[in-house]
C-alpha cells in the first residue's frame, strides 16, 4: 500500500516517510525545527519561522495536519510538509510481503501497535541528482527527529515501498548527512524465489532507484541466494550513485580479477519492456537461467582489446565532490 499525503508535482521526485506511532503526539513545528538544527547542524538551511521569531504550527497526530517547515537560505532550502490525513497511514500486518520487511523484521508487531502517524514529505527543486539527494536527505533527517521518540514504532519509506525500523531511519539520516548514500534504506527490492528451477532461482528489481537516476536495476533469474541477488543490486546502485559509473548495454560488472565472461552482463531495456513503466538495467549472472540474446538480441559493444584493463576502479568520493561543487574527475 502506498499513500500519497501531498500533491507534489509529478514531474519531480518526491520522498516521503510515514513515522508510525504507538500513540498520538502533540508538537509545535518550531520544536521540530529546533531538534533538526541540534541533531543535524551541518544541514545548509534555516527554518523560516525559527529564524524570524514567528510562532510555528501546533500539531496533533490525532487530528488533521498539513503544516510546513520552510527551510530557507542554504543549499538544502526546501519545504518539508508534515501531514496527517484521516484514513491514511494504515497497513494490514497480515498483508506485508517479506520484501518489505528487510530493514524492519518486527514490522508486523509494530503495525499491530500502530495508533497514529506523521508523514514527512519533501519534493525536489529540480531533476539534478544533487537536488534529489538533498531532498531525500532532508526528508530522512526530519523523519529521524520523529523516529528518535520513544513512541516511534517503524517507518514506511514510500519511494522504496518498504518499512524501516526507527534505528534504520536514524542510520539513513546519519549516512546521508555525511554525504554518503543510504542505499539499503532509500532503495527497496522486489526479491522473489522461483522453485521451479533446480537449484531454485533468485530474482529481484530495485524499487526507488528511478527517483534518483530515472531507471531501475533488475536481476534476471539465476541459481543464487536471495541475499546475493540483493547484494549485487545494491552494490551496482551504489556504483552508479556514489561513484558515477555509467552503465551501457553490453558492459560487464564483477569482482576485481574476475574475467568478463565470468562476470554479470548488463543489458539496457527501454521504458515499456515487459510492461515496465521506466527504463531498466538488467543484470545477467554468468549462469543465469535467462538468455539475454533471446530477450534483447546481441549487443553492439565490442570486447575490450585487453581484458586485464577492462576492470574499472570505482571513483571513490565522486558524488561527495559533486555535492560540494568540486571537480569530479
Amino acid at each position: 500500500m502506498s499513500n500519497k499525503a501531498d500533491q507534489a508535482d509529478e514531474s519531480k521526485a518526491s520522498f516521503a516517510a510515514y513515522i508510525l506511532l504507538s500513540e498520538p503526539i502533540q508538537f509545535n513545528t518550531l520544536e521540530i525545527a529546533e531538534a533538526l538544527a541540534e541533531d543535524y547542524p551541518s544541514l545548509e538551511a534555516t527554518e523560516l519561522f525559527a529564524k524570524s521569531g514567528q510562532e510555528g504550527f501546533d500539531c496533533d497526530t490525532d487530528q488533521f495536519i498539513t503544516a510546513p517547515l520552510m527551510m530557507v537560505d542554504g543549499q538544502d532550502k526546501n519545504t518539508v510538509l508534515l501531514v496527517r490525513l484521516p484514513g491514511y497511514g494504515t497497513w494490514d500486518p497480515a498483508a506485508i510481503p517479506p520484501r518489505q520487511m528487510i530493514n524492519c523484521p518486527n514490522i508486523k508487531d509494530a503495525l499491530a501497535r500502530n495508533r497514529s502517524y506523521i508523514c514527512v514529505s519533501v519534493s525536489t527543486r529540480s531533476d539534478d541528482l544533487t537536488d534529489r539527494f538533498r531532498a531525500a536527505r532532508l526528508a530522512s533527517c526530519v523523519a529521524a527527529v520523529f523516529a528518535r521518540l520513544p513512541v516511534a514504532l517503524a517507518a514506511y519509506w514510500e519511494s522504496g515501498d518498504h518499512f524501516l525500523s526507527p534505528e534504520a531511519v536514524v542510520n539513513m539520516a546519519d549516512k546521508a548527512v555525511s554525504g554518503d548514500w543510504p542505499t539499503k534504506e532509500w532503495i527497496g527490492q522486489n526479491l522473489a524465489r522461483d522453485t521451479s528451477f533446480d537449484p531454485p532461482a533468485a530474482q529481484s528489481c530495485t524499487n526507488g532507484l528511478r527517483h534518483f537516476l530515472d531507471y531501475e536495476i533488475s536481476y534476471a533469474k539465476a541459481p543464487v541466494g536471495l541475499d546475493e541477488a540483493a547484494m549485487w543490486l545494491w552494490s551496482t546502485s551504489e556504483m552508479a550513485l556514489a561513484f558515477g559509473n555509467k552503465f551501457e548495454d553490453g558492459h560487464t560488472i564483477g569482482l576485481e580479477g574476475v574475467a568478463p565472461k565470468d562476470s554479470h552482463l548488463l543489458r539496457r531495456a527501454p521504458k515499456g519492456f515487459q510492461g515496465s513503466e521506466h527504463e531498466l538495467l538488467v543484470m545477467f549472472h554468468p549462469k543465469s537461467y535467462a538468455n539475454h540474446e533471446e530477450m534483447f538480441g546481441p549487443h553492439n559493444l565490442r570486447p575490450h582489446p585487453n581484458p586485464e584493463e577492462a576492470y574499472v576502479q570505482p571513483n571513490y568520493g565522486f558524488f561527495k565532490r559533486m555535492l560540494h561543487g568540486m571537480r569530479t574527475s
